[in-house]
């Protein structure tokens, strides 16, 4: 991660599936995370329904 930082590149880390996983890499300075530990896979209208409520709380 501190390679791509350098070079001015963000980082994402795929297939989280523990808040412990997201937490470390958290604490290493990754930028985005995605993976069950958040969400599995939606259909689009789900997926909006989803954004709408994470953005109101």
């Amino acid at each position: 991660m501190q390679l791509a930082h350098t070079l001015g590149l963000r980082t994402i880390a795929e297939g989280v599936e523990t808040a412990r996983q997201a937490q470390v890499l958290a604490s290493c300075g990754c930028d985005d995370v995605q993976g069950y530990w958040y969400s599995r896979p939606l259909e689009v209208a789900v997926l909006e329904q989803f954004v709408r409520q994470r953005q109101q709380a």
